[in-house]
């Protein structure tokens, strides 16, 4: 008995790894950091289960602060990768919006070529 309980629970982990391999992109992580680690990985060996994984991650997480900055920045570099300029586009005049402090600003005005427009001399009325 305890050896058939045992072999279910060894096939339903298989099971597991079966239907995420098929989907290509895991469930919510434990953490936050442990997210953006996944989505590096992904990022690295399938670029569209990344992009899919990186739109979780906004329904999952904050849309502030750092790890939202960093997830945002490599959604834009991953629709530029997979070819969807007009979106990363888009995406980039939201985040210039969002964060115009960001270190990741230099990263997707450049792989877009969206760029703030410069301000002219200002009056000293």
């Amino acid at each position: 008995m305890r050896h058939l309980g045992r072999t279910a629970a060894i096939s339903i982990v298989g099971l597991a790894a079966l239907v995420l391999a098929a989907t290509g992109t895991p469930g919510k992580p434990v953490s936050e950091e442990a997210y953006v680690r996944e989505l590096s990985r992904l990022h690295a060996t399938d670029e569209a289960a990344a992009l899919d994984y990186a739109k979780k991650g906004d329904a999952w997480y904050a849309s502030t602060g750092p790890l939202a900055e960093a997830r945002k920045a490599m959604t834009v570099t991953l629709l530029v990768d997979l070819g969807n300029m007009d979106e990363a586009r888009r995406m980039t005049r939201a985040f210039i919006a969002a964060f115009p402090n960001s270190p990741y600003l230099p990263l997707v005005e450049g792989v877009t070529g969206i760029h703030p427009r410069p301000h002219g001399p200002r009056s000293h009325q």
